[in-house]
């Protein structure tokens, strides 16, 4: 059985049981993917809702679509993780934006710190491009939200948002704090937020930590092992997923004994 192509609209898109796939999407779908009248599409419009539908009618611009059913989407975590990540090559920051959002990330925030590659010259531009591959990552690993994606902002930026979350972890090579140590100290009171923050190539300067740690965040360690900026980020993430998400079906996991 053929797949069933997924896509993204926006809310206005869907009016009672008739919605619009328009632009791009439909060029794309009519062009490539050979979708024709009579064919199951999967529609998202971010809410958290999946609209089954069949295609009415494909057009050179847009398509029609009857939605036949709706239902809750079951893939999103329960748990809200933003990664605030510290700008590296862009290369690598395209990838690792791929590989979060696949775990399940909320939010991406990346920054500036002092070992940052050059800041980019337009950044709503970085951003749109962001979004694109976000959404790109969303369909293949089935979501039904896409992250909210930000463009970067400065490192002092960076510090007055922790106390929007729950929980703050600065992952930091020279940390002796273990990061199972981070999770047991919150079994009692699971977050339900937590601000993830890695640093970029070469690592975070002394006086970094110290202020993510005044702004109220913990710093922890992945081993004794140095890990690259992004690949820190992946583990990161995957562990606190584990730890107070849904990663691997049981919650909390990581941490029970």
């Amino acid at each position: 059985m053929a797949e069933t192509r997924r896509f993204y609209i926006e809310p206005e898109q869907i009016t009672g049981d008739r919605a619009f796939i328009t632009g791009q999407d439909a060029k794309h779908a009519k062009k490539v993917l050979r979708l024709a009248k009579g064919d199951p599409v999967i529609l998202l419009d971010n809410s958290g809702l999946e609209y089954m539908g069949v295609i009415l009618s494909a057009g050179a611009r847009d398509m029609e679509v009857e939605i036949q059913d709706r239902r809750l989407g079951a893939t999103e975590s329960p748990l809200k993780i933003d990664l605030a990540m510290a700008m590296i090559k862009t290369s690598k920051m395209d990838k690792l934006l791929k590989g979060v959002t696949e775990l399940g990330m909320h939010g991406w925030r990346p920054f500036y710190a002092s070992r940052s590659v050059p800041k980019v010259k337009d950044p709503e531009d970085r951003r749109d491009r962001w979004k694109k591959i976000a959404a790109e990552a969303v369909k293949q690993c089935e979501r039904v939200r896409l992250p909210d994606v930000h463009a970067p902002v400065s490192f002092e930026e960076l510090c007055a948002i922790s106390a929007e979350y729950d929980l703050g972890v600065v992952f930091w090579e020279k940390s002796r704090t273990p990061f199972q140590q981070v999770l047991q100290s919150r079994l009692d009171s699971p977050p339900k937020s937590v601000l993830v923050v890695i640093g970029p190539e070469g690592g975070f300067e002394d006086h970094e930590t110290a202020r993510l740690e005044e702004s109220g965040m913990v710093h922890a360690g992945l081993g004794p092992r140095i890990l690259r900026a992004e690949t820190a980020a992946l583990a990161s993430c995957a562990l606190i997923q584990a730890g107070f998400g849904d990663l691997g079906g049981l919650p909390r996991l990581a941490v029970q004994s």
